[in-house]
């Protein structure tokens, strides 16, 4: 679980320590950064998880720093509770202005004491889980190398901290604009879930039979509820007759279930 968050030079962001539990609900006036929390978290993981250059507009493009701020550098620290220790995940980005780019500086990954991971501007070093040294080696410096590291038994610590990251998500459901009919699966929903089926459909399996949009798979006796109460709020949106949140699915597989658009 998430138990940290520093953010410095990040919109309306100044030296900001948040530190949540294990549910958390966050209240506020417009403008007070609330959705700023949930976008550093999603650019953090767009970049350590998914490989996303830092300054892609998803990432830490310049229009990110803090307006008044003269500091070219943007600072982020993401603490993590697993269930045998504490991880610690620090970057730091710096803008070139004239340029419009912007570059790593340094990043680093350790647990408990431990470094896993480290790089220093220039050159990548790797850590194996026992602690010893491994590899070294320069780098791109607008891309986290973490995203690319392969799975293997010397480095579960770091491989469990990435797929944590990549099970943040962050959504800002635009009912209008969801699609009705997928093309094909998807693996990451965009923000405003356009693509909502296409991930379902990656989650649950899918069966197409003639005459059939959508066959889910789904084990959970109360996926059946929820999904046909979703399409109806789904109908709802789409003719306008709502603008209600739409409930969530619940994740799900084993006993065949259609749902239709």
């Amino acid at each position: 679980m998430i138990n940290s968050l520093y953010v410095d030079n990040f919109r309306c962001f100044s030296e900001f320590e948040y530190h949540p539990s294990s549910l958390e609900l966050l209240l506020g006036d417009n403008g007070s950064g609330k959705s700023s929390v949930f976008d550093v978290l999603a650019s953090i993981r767009d970049v350590v998880a998914h490989g996303i250059p830092t300054d892609s507009k998803e990432a830490f493009p310049a229009r990110s720093r803090s307006a008044w701020a003269d500091e070219p550098i943007q600072r982020f620290r993401l603490g993590m509770k697993s269930h045998d220790g504490q991880y610690w995940y620090t970057l730091a980005v710096e803008h070139d202005e004239k340029r419009i780019k912007n570059r790593i500086t340094s990043e680093k990954l350790t647990f408990e004491d431990q470094v896993l991971f480290e790089f220093d501007g220039s050159e990548v070093h790797l850590y194996r889980d026992d602690g010893s040294a491994g590899p070294t080696f320069p780098f791109d410096w607008t891309r986290s190398f973490i995203a690319t590291i392969p799975e293997r038994p010397e480095n579960q610590r770091l491989t469990w901290f990435r797929q944590r990251l990549q099970s943040i998500y962050v959504f800002s459901p635009d009912p209008r604009a969801m699609r009705s009919v997928s093309q094909q699966e998807l693996d990451r929903p965009d923000r405003e879930l356009t693509d909502l089926v296409s991930w379902l459909l990656y989650f649950a399996g899918e069966e197409v039979d003639e005459g059939t949009r959508y066959k889910y798979k789904v084990k959970d006796p109360d996926f059946k509820n929820a999904a046909h109460a979703f399409i109806a709020k789904y109908r709802e949106s789409r003719s306008g007759k709502t603008t209600e949140t739409l409930p969530a699915l619940h994740e799900a597989h084993g006993e065949t279930i259609r749902i239709d658009s």
